[in-house]
């Protein structure tokens, strides 16, 4: 095979996966698509110095990762104001009304567990729970000492960022709240049946 159509394939497969993968797993997958029994790490190796080499040659915004056994596509670091400004933007955007709705019932009931959550919402909540811990906008807070010992939820100083809040106290009502959160989610909901499909938090 070609240096540089391994390359080509290299490329994709780290566009795809997002986070790190090993050099074996690129091996495997290079192995059973082209039957290149042939293609070893030392291959995969040689081919990520020359797709890296194109990087800093092109000045391109993608940069590669590279450790002993693994490897992941990332952005110039350069560009990491640029990629930071565009993140939150995009956080922003994505708070849909479900995660919306369970943050605004953890800001004004915290510490409350995801069962209470999901008691005043009607329903399952573990999707927009586990979006907003991604987010950094709620946080767990120890446990509740009952059976199952659930975890208690509530805000964070990045929740009082982004709401422009000093302190928790500062909460406005609840329907200005509501409101403020309507502002941020900037799109109409297209998640209507998210909350049936999240993972377990």
């Amino acid at each position: 095979m070609r240096l540089n159509r391994l390359c080509s394939i290299i490329e994709s497969i780290l566009f795809i996966e997002g986070e790190s993968i090993s050099l074996s797993d690129i091996v495997k997958a290079v192995r059973e698509i082209e039957g290149e029994e042939k293609i070893d790490k030392n291959i995969v190796r040689e081919a990520l110095l020359l797709l890296e080499k194109r990087y800093f040659e092109e000045e391109s915004g993608l940069s590669l990762l590279i450790t002993k056994d693994t490897v992941r596509l990332a952005t110039h670091p350069e560009n990491h104001l640029y990629v930071e400004l565009m993140t939150v933007k995009q956080k922003k955007r994505s708070l849909t009304q479900s995660v919306l709705e369970t943050l605004s019932i953890i800001a004004y009931r915290q510490p409350v567990t995801k069962l209470e959550v999901e008691d005043i919402r009607g329903v399952k909540s573990d999707y927009p729970i586990r979006i907003l811990l991604e987010y950094g906008l709620i946080e767990e807070a120890g446990r509740l000492d009952r059976i199952g010992k659930p975890i208690l939820y509530r805000t964070t100083s990045e929740f009082l960022t982004q709401f422009g809040l000093k302190d928790i106290k500062d909460m406005p009502k609840f329907s200005s709240f509501e409101e403020q959160t309507q502002n941020i989610s900037m799109f109409e909901s297209t998640a209507a049946q998210e909350d049936e499909q999240g993972t377990e938090v």
